[in-house]
């Protein structure tokens, strides 16, 4: 069984699966080329947590069945009632999350969400991902997760300083900042070392899809704790369950 994958993120650096990221609406056929640093991250993250071989993450998840949605339009329709916020402090914004994400896996049995966003320094947004976290466990939901970077999606892209070398032959001459996630502007750091490097800044969304295919799981975790290695244990939970199921699945 083939499965399709949504990712609801803040930006078009986060995943852009479309030509144009603002055309990127239900509907339309995803590019052929899918740039971005999330789509590589993410499934990395699964094949190396998971009882399943790349090969086979790709027969059952191929990257065209992969898309990259607007957090904010995804949640713009739902209505969120409050009634439970005694027993789930999280935001309204997060109830509607969680509402739209419930409504997906609905209507489209077959299709997994994962929706991610920043930090930016602001406690709610950890405490809202921590709190959906929460409710799909006690309600022993897949097929959908949510996850944080700190700062910023940046931060994962600092988090393996051999990935530098590996995507540019050359790795910058200051190195880089042992913890990432304790950087207030990630991105700004990033860019830095880029222009440094001489990389082009035309296809930013290219050039962190190149950067995260080849950075190393095992070293993100352990540099950025409190985002990556957070979101791959909440792919390992919610996640995997259904891609391990579509694996000894024989339908199409």
């Amino acid at each position: 069984m083939t499965l399709r994958l949504e990712l609801w993120v803040e930006g078009p650096t986060d995943a852009l699966t479309h030509a144009r990221f603002k055309d990127a609406d239900e509907g339309k056929a995803p590019a052929h080329t899918a740039r971005g640093a999330l789509i590589p991250l993410v499934k990395k993250a699964l094949s190396a947590s998971i009882d399943i071989t790349p090969k086979n993450l790709n027969d059952r998840l191929p990257n065209d069945q992969i898309s990259a949605h607007m957090l904010t339009r995804k949640v713009r329709d739902p209505v969120a009632f409050k009634d439970d916020r005694r027993q789930y402090p999280i935001s309204n914004k997060a109830r509607k999350l969680l509402i739209a994400m419930s409504n997906t896996r609905r209507n489209l049995p077959n299709t997994m969400v994962l929706a991610i966003w920043d930090r930016d320094g602001k406690v709610e947004n950890e405490r809202d991902r921590d709190g959906i976290l929460k409710i799909l466990r006690e309600h022993g939901k897949e097929g959908t997760a949510v996850a944080l970077c700190v700062e910023e999606l940046e931060a994962w892209l600092l988090g393996d300083p051999g990935a530098f070398r590996r995507c540019f032959k050359k790795g910058p001459k200051k190195g880089l900042p042992g913890a990432p996630e304790n950087l207030p502007n990630p991105k700004e750091k990033l860019v830095e070392i880029l222009n440094e490097l001489g990389v082009s800044g035309d296809d930013w969304a290219g050039v962190y899809h190149d950067l995260a295919e080849q950075a190393d799981v095992e070293t993100l975790a352990k540099n950025c704790p409190r985002g990556f290695d957070e979101m791959r244990k909440a792919l390992v939970e919610f996640l995997a369950p259904c891609v391990l199921s579509a694996a000894g699945s024989t339908q199409p």
